[in-house]
């Protein structure tokens, strides 16, 4: 018997080492492709990045962000400071500790994406482990090296951290509910993309004043650590500046088609958004081409509170419809498709 168990435990040793060496391998292979794939800084002159290090530093100065937008031009406005203020005092911590020299403001940006984008890959293999180790390898090497993740973190987009913020949240949403709400608060006032994880918040905090009626105080704790880094730092300019400030967030919700490399204008896009002529530009203009993306996550939330998806499913289903459906597509939405994907296959079952 003591044979038998000593054998057993080199076997789990022996398997435990295989899997941290193929995982670690997947992390080495995820840096080359990485570091293969480095713009020079000229590239990014006039970029969603640069434009985020000047308004982060303006921030610091005094200087409210949103002035720049033309709440009368909802449609189509470039240049759109479309993010929640976390965003810059974000991009102001990175450039004061590059000495704000942006050159060295991009070298500290390209360490902290690829650490995200290592951790969220990490974080997603472990969550996804327990249905089975090789299928986990293998759809976290398809995240990893798809060219959706890649291109995402070769041009220093926000996607990588904010869904580690958002993934941990999840997994921690049981366990850790003060953290799991303060963490997706975060994700949101970073990118607000991750609205559509809120009906999972929501009904969360529905079951736990159900079943814990005693514990008010704790339900508006945990309301107040989701929405704090979300207004707190926005007050200032919503005070100063109420509708550029509003429709600034909005216009995404709003802008005309666009997408890279497909037809903006097919399918539903063409009978929703060429057909309008809607020339007054009502809420009925802004609202149409997003119709269909209504419905499906509607009907998902429906499906959700009903029990009959658990919330990474959820997640998986409503990052595929916002990819299907908005009708403003960018690569770097795959890759919230492909961070929840992995969560779709079922758990190896027992026998």
């Amino acid at each position: 018997m003591k044979l038998l168990s000593n054998k057993l435990a080199g076997k789990l040793t022996k398997d435990a080492l295989l899997e941290i060496l193929s995982v670690g391998l997947l992390m080495f292979v995820a840096y080359l492709a990485v570091i293969n794939n480095i713009n020079p800084a000229e590239k990014f002159n006039n970029s969603d990045v640069h434009r985020g290090f000047q308004r982060g530093i303006s921030i610091s100065q005094g200087v409210n962000p949103y002035l720049e937008f033309n709440p009368k031009l909802m449609l189509d406005q470039e240049k759109v400071p479309g993010f929640f203020p976390l965003y810059f005092c974000l991009m102001f911590v990175l450039a004061h500790i590059s000495d704000y020299s942006f050159v060295t403001f991009l070298d500290t940006l390209r360490v902290f994406v690829f650490f995200s984008y290592v951790g969220l890959g990490l974080t997603i293999y472990l969550l996804t482990r327990s249905r089975g180790r090789l299928p986990a390898f293998i759809v976290i090497a398809i995240f990893l090296f798809n060219r959706w993740t890649v291109e995402d973190v070769v041009d220093l987009k926000q996607d990588t951290y904010v869904l580690l913020a958002l993934i941990l949240s999840l997994a921690l949403l049981k366990r850790k509910p003060a953290l799991s709400f303060f963490l997706y608060g975060v994700a949101t006032a970073i990118k607000h993309i991750t609205i559509f994880a809120f009906p999972i918040y929501f009904f969360e905090l529905i079951y736990l004043v159900k079943n814990y009626k005693e514990k008010t105080a704790r339900h508006v704790l945990l309301v107040l650590l989701m929405i704090l880094p979300v207004i707190g730092p926005a007050i200032p300019f919503f005070i100063d500046t109420p509708q550029n400030f509003m429709n600034a967030l909005l216009y995404n919700g709003t802008r005309v088609p666009e997408a890279s490399g497909t037809d903006k204008n097919s399918g539903l896009n063409k009978l929703l958004v060429l057909y309008n002529q809607d020339r007054f530009q009502s809420p009925i203009f802004y609202a149409m081409p997003r119709i269909p993306l209504m419905v499906v996550v509607l009907a998902l939330t429906v499906v959700y509170a009903f029990r009959k998806l658990n919330r990474w499913q959820y997640c998986a289903f409503a990052y595929i419809a916002f990819i299907a459906f908005n009708p403003v597509l960018y690569g770097q939405y795959f890759t919230w498709a492909f961070a929840f994907i992995p969560f779709l296959f079922p758990k190896k079952s027992v026998s």
